[in-house]
């Protein structure tokens, strides 16, 4: 009953990750072209900004969002329990948020760049997708946290007759 609230949360973490892990693989090969409306003070300034921290903070930022991504996003298509897939969704809403800034610093990276039209359009349209799906994954997070926090507890079930009740160890 709980894994469906959750579980369009656990798929948009996964399909951000996956545009997340296309965009690191992407990131070394997007070449830059200096010839065309790109203004080279403009260019240079970008780069010396974020050139080589762009890269790494890009790098620093993403890798751990696919690891923590990957697994709350398993386990929550996994859980059954409502107060653990409402721990899950609330520890990647808190890694999603910490995170933000610097994802956010490379994507910015990548669309300054592109409005310069120093790198082609797909790379710089799969980089607002990249952007587009981080925040839908944060909303859906938010989303599901109040469903599952609405959704009433489901009292334990009875034994059945002739079984012996379960002891709680804790």
């Amino acid at each position: 009953m709980y894994n469906s609230k959750a579980k369009i949360s656990a798929i948009t973490i996964l399909v951000t990750v996956g545009l997340v892990v296309g965009l690191m693989i992407m990131f070394p090969f997007m070449m830059t072209n200096l010839d065309g409306d790109a203004s080279g003070l403009g260019l240079v300034f970008v780069l010396m900004l974020f050139g080589p921290w762009g890269t790494g903070i890009l790098y620093l930022s993403t890798l751990p969002f696919v690891i923590v991504g990957l697994i709350f996003g398993i386990k929550m298509l996994r859980g059954t329990s409502r107060k653990k897939l409402i721990s899950y969704n609330v520890r990647m809403l808190i890694a999603t948020c910490v995170l933000a800034p610097f994802v956010g610093l490379g994507v910015t990276y990548i669309g300054m760049l592109f409005s310069m039209s120093a790198i082609n359009l797909f790379f710089g349209l799969y980089g607002f997708l990249v952007a587009a799906a981080y925040v839908i994954c944060l909303i859906m997070q938010i989303v599901a946290i109040v469903l599952l926090k609405k959704t009433p507890e489901e009292p334990a079930a009875a034994p059945a007759a002739g079984e012996a009740p379960e002891l709680k160890t804790e």
